[in-house]
């Protein structure tokens, strides 16, 4: 399931408040995803972003999602152009049959 960045920072601010366990009781999300985003969090202060707050990971996890966003848009447009690269190439293809047989 895809949580938004809300849901997510709103989780972090309850586990804060009551914990992993009443949290995901509380959220119905599971207390697997709580550790999870609460070892992001954790993980993201460890490497030079020390008390990462609920806005900082709101921006950390909204970034998450766009560059996501960004990456599927990305691999669409791709595969449209293959697609007609292929098309290009038949059409050049038949295009120097027929200027053959036009030539003689």
């Amino acid at each position: 399931m895809k949580y938004t960045m809300d849901k997510k920072a709103e989780a972090m601010a309850r586990m804060a408040a009551i914990g992993v366990q009443k949290t995901s009781e509380e959220m119905n999300i599971s207390v697997q995803t709580l550790y999870k985003w609460r070892n992001e969090a954790k993980d993201a202060s460890s490497v030079g972003l020390p008390n990462v707050d609920s806005e900082a990971l709101r921006q950390l996890i909204e970034n998450e999602e766009m560059q996501a966003a960004a990456i599927k848009r990305l691999e669409g447009d791709a595969e449209r152009l293959r697609d007609e690269n292929a098309k290009l190439r038949q059409e050049n293809a038949r295009l120097k049959i027929a200027i053959k047989a036009f030539i003689g």
